[in-house]
């Protein structure tokens, strides 16, 4: 992913947003890119709303969303099996939708729209708790910043 590589996302109203890759999970093969407007751009995108993998439930509805072959696709199951994260080991969630080609990045919500998890590049399923880690990796914290000095 990294290189000399140019990324958009094209946005609902067909606007194309120049996108500034972050970093990767090599576990789920999954990719965090940042919205990097022009000038011009004004972009109004409200988050989604997220569960932990603790609040998930077996047999809970989910739904998947993507686009296919420029089609809008929506695929509706149900969770089939949580394996929740240890020191040791990733956390994993399965579920009976049967992914294909293009499955990648796509988000998987429950029935109210919280964010659950996102297939990954190989069709696992990275689950929020993994998607979170991603993004306080690349999250500046306070001790990255210069500490402020105090002027009497």
């Amino acid at each position: 992913m990294e290189g000399n590589y140019n990324y958009s996302a094209i946005l609902f109203d067909d606007t194309e947003v120049p996108l500034d890759f972050l970093k990767k999970d090599t576990v789920y093969d999954i990719a965090l890119f940042k919205l990097n407007p022009t000038e011009k751009q004004k972009i109004n995108i409200s988050p989604l709303a997220v569960l932990s993998n603790s609040q998930m439930s077996l047999g809970q509805t989910i739904i998947v969303a993507g686009i296919d072959n420029g089609f809008s696709t929506v695929s509706i199951g149900f969770v089939s099996a949580i394996k929740q994260a240890t020191a040791s080991t990733t956390g994993a969630i399965r579920t009976n939708i049967k992914p294909t080609e293009g499955f990648s990045g796509r988000p998987i919500m429950d029935v109210n729209g919280f964010l659950l998890g996102m297939y990954g590049a190989n069709n696992e399923i990275a689950p929020y708790s993994a998607i979170k880690n991603l993004i306080d990796s690349v999250q500046e914290k306070p001790a990255d910043k210069a500490p402020l000095k105090s002027v009497q």
